[in-house]
């Protein structure tokens, strides 16, 4: 939408002088090109390794409410959707979250999924069993050269999507005798 007036302002400058012009045009793409490098071009890495997990399982996998949502259609594109529940894990299910994904949709104003979100709260006893991060961007890999950058700004840059963690929620444990 910016480059409409600036091509608006080339042009006139580009009859009273060609040169302005083109250093006008060439200043504007160079101040905007960094701004390129900022951009998310990968919103739902997560989703994304949650259909590649569940292609790769051969158990079921258990997400939240919230990321299930999310990961709908391109479950459904894969033939997948089966494989992966929404639904409480039980003991020993294979459960795979966005890093924090039940905090971010408890603070958030529009997630609709915030009743559901508590069973996929990770507790000491669940069992990490993979952390995949989103790949970090070219300019968040150069921000460690600004040491005075807010270490949220920082975060923000240098991944600004959420990892994909798998877990395996614990099993009960075979001293425990059910009680009558």
């Amino acid at each position: 939408a910016a480059l409409i007036p600036l091509s608006i302002a080339a042009a006139a400058m580009f009859r009273a002088a060609a040169s302005r012009a083109a250093a006008a045009t060439a200043l504007f793409a160079a101040l905007t090109l960094p701004l390129l490098a900022i951009e998310n071009t990968n919103p739902l890495f997560a989703v994304h390794r949650l259909v590649a997990f569940a292609a790769a399982s051969p158990e079921t996998l258990h997400t939240d409410p919230a990321t299930g949502a999310e990961a709908a259609i391109p479950l459904a594109f894969a033939h997948l959707t089966a494989r992966v529940s929404t639904n409480p894990p039980p003991p020993g299910a294979l459960v795979a979250l966005p890093e924090n994904a039940a905090a971010t949709c408890l603070a958030s104003r529009t997630c609709g999924f915030k009743g559901g979100m508590a069973p996929f709260t990770p507790t000491q006893a669940w069992i990490l069993i993979r952390r995949e991060p989103a790949p970090t961007p070219l300019l968040g890999s150069l921000a460690h050269l600004i040491p005075s950058l807010p270490p949220d700004i920082r975060h923000k840059l240098e991944a600004p999507n959420p990892a994909l963690i798998v877990y395996r929620t614990p099993r009960p444990s075979s001293s425990q005798a059910p009680t009558n």
